[in-house]
């Protein structure tokens, strides 16, 4: 793995024009107790929120909504929806799925579970397509792989790991080409902030609540 400071990328538009939108909306939300992507937070579900950060950087946005797919109407959304071909993959039978459904080169993912994704963090990543095979940020030492860049031609390798029941992103980063881009958790901020418990969505009301006030 190469590492990259963003400090040091300058947003590149022509490279963003190569680059899809992938929304993960899968997973039942166990710890939560109900599917991610339908909680509420200031007035939207965090799946509509992910769904506009990702509008407000590419043309194309894709949701991959896994098992839940039949309780996702992405056409609502004006986005299209890729379907998985791998049960229990996780994340990267979504990522799988959405490297076929993409029309772009790369496919710039995010999780819906993260509520404040700031378009300037994703332009960034998106303006590094064409370094590498996964470009992946990392903040504070944590590798953010629900918040990253993979090339469409990752396709029939990935598929092949699922076949195999390989679902673990980080082991694949040893065996391609993998970018790290270093963030400051300054310019990163909210970013990577993640929703996966109760106590997750109150921070984050507390937080957007603060955000209101200026």
């Amino acid at each position: 793995m190469r590492s990259i400071d963003a400090a040091d990328v300058r947003v590149d538009a022509e490279r963003i024009r190569r680059v899809s939108g992938v929304v993960l909306a899968g997973g039942e939300g166990r710890r939560i107790g109900r599917p991610k992507h339908s909680i509420e937070l200031g007035g939207m579900t965090l799946l509509e929120r992910a769904v506009g950060a990702l509008k407000k950087v590419v043309e194309e946005v894709v949701v991959a909504p896994g098992a839940d797919g039949e309780t996702i109407d992405a056409s609502a959304l004006g986005v299209a929806a890729a379907t998985d071909n791998y049960a229990c993959g996780g994340a990267a039978a979504g990522i799988e799925a959405a490297l076929v459904a993409i029309r772009r080169d790369y496919a710039l993912v995010a999780g819906c579970d993260m509520p404040f994704l700031d378009p300037g963090v994703l332009r960034l990543v998106a303006s590094l397509a064409g370094e590498g095979d996964v470009v992946v940020p990392r903040c504070g030492g944590f590798l953010e792989p629900l918040c990253a860049l993979y090339s469409r031609d990752l396709r029939a390798m990935m598929a092949a790991r699922l076949e195999r029941g390989g679902f673990a992103l980080r082991r694949m980063y040893d065996e391609v080409e993998t970018i790290v881009v270093e963030f400051e958790p300054a310019r990163a901020g909210l970013t990577f902030f993640n929703v996966n418990t109760s106590e997750d969505l109150e921070v984050a009301r507390r937080m957007l609540a603060l955000k209101a006030r200026g």
